[in-house]
C-alpha cells in the first residue's frame, strides 16, 4: 500500500499483506515484559498504559485490512485509541524515570494522557506535536536528574 493514508493498493499483495498483518499484530507481543516487570515492580499505571496499547495497537493493525479484517469496533474508534496508546507509553515511560515524588507523577501521568487525548483529537497525523510533547517530557526528566 502507498499514500498518506496507506490507501493507494495499486501495488499490494495478499501474501505480503497477510505477512505485515501478522507482524504488526504478533510484534505487540513485545509489551509483554514491559507489562511483566512493571507489574512485578508494582507500577500499576504504567503496566495499565502499556497494556492498552498493546491491545489496540494489535486490533487496529488487524482491523486495518481489506482482507480478513478483524475489527471490535469502528475502525477510526481503534485508529484514535492506538495512537492515543502509542502517544501515551513514551509520556508515562519519561515520567516514571524522572527522579520526583509518586504523587507528583500521578498528576503528570493524567496531565500527560489528557494531553496525549487532545493532540489526537485535533489531529492525530501531525507529528510536530507528538515530537514536541515528548522533548518537553524529555527535558523535564533530564531536569530531574541533573538537579
Amino acid at each position: 500500500y502507498r499514500g498518506y493514508g496507506c490507501t493507494d493498493s495499486t501495488y499490494a499483495y495478499l501474501s505480503k499483506s497477510l505477512s505485515s498483518v501478522l507482524f504488526l499484530t504478533i510484534s505487540n507481543l513485545m509489551f509483554l515484559p514491559a507489562i511483566i516487570l512493571a507489574t512485578y515492580r508494582h507500577l500499576y499505571i504504567e503496566a495499565l498504559i502499556y497494556f492498552f496499547n498493546m491491545f489496540f495497537s494489535t486490533f487496529y493493525h488487524a482491523c486495518d485490512q481489506d482482507i480478513n479484517k478483524l475489527c471490535i469496533f469502528k475502525y477510526d474508534g481503534l485508529q484514535l485509541s492506538d495512537f492515543i496508546g502509542s502517544y501515551a507509553s513514551f509520556v508515562i515511560t519519561l515520567i516514571t524515570m524522572a527522579i520526583i515524588p509518586r504523587s507528583i507523577k500521578a498528576f503528570l501521568f493524567m496531565l500527560g494522557v489528557l494531553t496525549c487525548i487532545v493532540i489526537n483529537s485535533r489531529d492525530r497525523f501531525d507529528h510536530l506535536q507528538f515530537i514536541c510533547l515528548i522533548s518537553i517530557t524529555f527535558i523535564f526528566t533530564i531536569l530531574t536528574w541533573v538537579s
